[in-house]
């Protein structure tokens, strides 16, 4: 008897496991009538939704481990809703909830922000498309994301990470052809670099915006080969201003390699813009930069430093090649000991003088650097392979 009834128990156990997981995951077609923002609110955590359709309304997360799941070009759709709140009025609002996870989903026409995600929410975005939002297409704020390509067109802004947030760029990312910028960082939030290839060209103003945040490509494996492309944006392809930093390296053995590609050309300013005690760094020689056929290839003021061991060139450009006028300390030489030779670095080419120093700033050029032309004034200094006349 005792046999019997454990062998029951057993089979009502299995049953209502199976009946627990078939009910993690659900068909939301909204097409049919069936809404999204409905079925999440209602939603147990770890529930998996696989959408299809076009949904016309407004979904917020606040439970762990959802999964959004788009099939057949399923779509957040906001071109029917109210679009008098241009800010904080997203189609998707992730708050707190961590493991959430979106895929294959267009998130598009919102009257604000396609995505906002906050608090100590993280999020993974997988291969979405979230354009033609009023607003940017996602607002990270205190809160952790994954970016895994896909692309964040034709918004205000592409990708917008604030006040200690965080995003962790993977894959291939499109921010092209939006208002002000691609992607962008501020008050001390950070975006990591790791293997991806960011397309951040062709916006109104600036590719890469770097306002008081960190941008790095740290020293994994993974990272090896990561690729930043900001060309042909309205103002400039790369700007840090407020304590902005940029910071690239690698591992061994790919120091003084430039394994990592960061390209700034063609944009209608300049190439790099850096100001008001921002930062650009890649010690170990890790990066190749291009910054080529711009207004100016690369500007520096307000007390900015600069630290490149190798494979910087500035080519080409219809001004000025590298200007500093306010500047801190631009040293374009290897680190003292240096290991391995580091990359020649070419500053030549140029409609402008190839390099202006102005107001005090001051550079170090190795011998490993190539500069065609140097004017400075009566406060610039000079040393290495290029001096002030």
């Amino acid at each position: 008897m005792n046999l019997k009834y454990w062998l029951l128990a057993a089979t009502l156990i299995i049953f209502q496991s199976s009946a627990y997981a078939v009910a993690k995951a659900k068909q939301v077609k909204c097409d049919d009538g069936m809404s999204l923002a409905h079925a999440v609110r209602t939603a147990r955590a770890g529930t998996t939704l696989y959408v299809s359709g076009t949904c016309h309304e407004q979904v917020t997360i606040k439970r762990d481990r959802i999964r959004l799941i788009g099939k057949n070009g399923a779509s957040i759709d906001g071109a029917q809703l109210d679009p008098a709140q241009f800010e904080f009025n997203p189609l998707v609002r992730i708050v707190d909830a961590v493991g959430v996870v979106i895929k294959d989903l267009a998130i598009i026409n919102g009257p604000a922000e396609g995505i906002i995600v906050e608090g100590k929410a993280n999020v993974t975005l997988n291969n979405l498309n979230v354009s033609h939002n009023s607003n940017v297409g996602v607002l990270v704020d205190h809160a952790r994301v994954v970016v895994n390509g896909g692309s964040y067109e034709s918004n205000q802004g592409g990708i917008d990470v604030v006040s200690t947030g965080a995003a962790l760029l993977q894959g291939a990312i499109s921010l092209q052809h939006n208002i002000i910028f691609g992607i962008a960082a501020s008050n001390g939030a950070s975006l990591e670099v790791r293997g991806a290839s960011l397309n951040a060209s062709n916006n109104q103003l600036a590719g890469v915006l770097l306002e008081g945040g960190n941008m790095a490509i740290f020293n994994f494996g993974v990272s090896v080969g990561s690729q930043i492309l900001a060309d042909q944006n309205g103002l400039c392809g790369l700007v840090l201003v407020g304590g902005g930093f940029l910071d690239v390296v690698a591992p061994p053995p790919f120091y003084f390699s430039g394994v990592h590609q960061i390209n700034t050309s063609n944009n209608t300013v300049c190439g790099i813009l850096m100001a008001t005690g921002s930062k650009l760094e890649s010690p170990f020689g890790a990066a190749t930069f291009t910054v080529a056929g711009n207004g100016a290839g690369m500007t520096v003021s307000g007390n900015s430093d600069v630290s490149i061991n190798g494979g910087l060139n500035i080519i080409n450009n219809l001004g000025p090649g590298l200007i500093a006028d306010g500047a801190g300390v631009l040293t374009l030489a290897p680190l003292d000991p240096s290991p391995p030779p580091a990359l020649p670095t070419e500053i030549s080419g140029n409609a402008g003088p190839d390099v202006v120093l102005n107001f005090g700033s001051r550079a170090t050029f190795a011998s490993n650097v190539n500069v065609g032309s140097i004017v400075c004034d009566g406060t610039a200094l000079a040393r290495g392979a290029a001096t002030c006349p």
